[in-house]
């Protein structure tokens, strides 16, 4: 009830108080007035929309500009990488053609170039004096050296080759080495027989046997050219077998025979009494 009256007191109060004197002049400016206030916001409401409009297209212009600019950034370098893949790979392949190349380049060992081997053996003793010698067996002619090398007198080839703890041949002195590359060689006139193969050669294993002991004794420091020249050639039959003797396994048997007569060439030109 209390809150009723003094709601209609404060009603009577309101009415109480002078009427205020507004004439139609002042009417039509207050109105006038108005209306501009009004059309003013309305007039801004398309600009502010607009020109939300364009702020959001100038941001979207700008964001898929810095997205194309990112992606074609990012497709020019792979594009270089590609293209610098390309090129080591072609590199990488040139370089192995020419690798392989030049280790398929066979040279012909003449006939008449045996006789110059067969004059550096000939030439050629054994040292059976000074510090490196241990005793020589007369009896079997073996001249026994302080290194472990034993070495026959008369075929001047060795007759005992230790290894070293990994299970390779030791290096022999200069003077052992016309002995050791003859004693080697004449192990390599042997052709293996494979037991995949029933009464066939075991070509994979004897080429590689092969090729790895040449290398070997190619890699040995003596002067005497004729015999490295027979290396290179020899080695050279046996490269080319290898590679071609999973797709043209019957050239690659042609190319194998030619280095195994090259070995028996070497093998039969130094025997006792023979010639090449």
């Amino acid at each position: 009830m209390q809150e009723n009256e003094r709601f209609k007191e404060l009603i009577d109060e309101i009415k109480s108080l002078p009427t205020p004197s507004i004439n139609n002049k002042n009417q039509k400016l207050m109105h006038d007035h108005l209306m501009n206030i009004a059309g003013k916001n309305e007039n801004n409401k398309p600009k502010q929309i607009l020109r939300k409009k364009i702020t959001t297209g100038i941001a979207g212009i700008t964001t898929l500009l810095l997205f194309t600019i990112i992606i074609l950034s990012l497709t020019d370098q792979e594009m270089n990488n590609a293209s610098d893949t390309d090129s080591n790979a072609r590199e990488g392949n040139e370089e192995v053609v020419n690798e392989y190349e030049e280790q398929e380049t066979i040279v012909d060992f003449k006939e008449e170039q045996y006789q110059e081997i067969v004059e550096i053996y000939q030439n050629y003793e054994p040292p059976m004096e000074g510090e490196e010698v241990d005793y020589i067996d007369e009896e079997y002619g073996v001249i026994y050296y302080n290194n472990g090398i034993s070495i026959v007198q008369d075929t001047k080839s060795i007759a005992h080759w230790p290894v070293d703890k990994e299970g390779e041949s030791i290096n022999p002195t200069s003077d052992q080495t016309l002995a050791a590359i003859k004693g080697d060689i004449e192990e390599l006139k042997d052709k293996p027989i494979g037991t995949k193969e029933p009464f066939g050669i075991d070509y994979p294993n004897d080429i590689n046997h092969k090729l790895d002991v040449l290398n070997r004794l190619k890699n040995y420091n003596h002067p005497y050219e004729p015999i490295m020249n027979w290396m290179t050639s020899t080695i050279g039959y046996f490269e080319k077998a290898k590679h071609l003797l999973n797709d043209e396994r019957e050239e690659a048997i042609l190319f194998y025979e030619n280095g195994m007569n090259n070995i028996s060439k070497f093998v039969s030109a130094l025997e006792p009494g023979a010639g090449p």
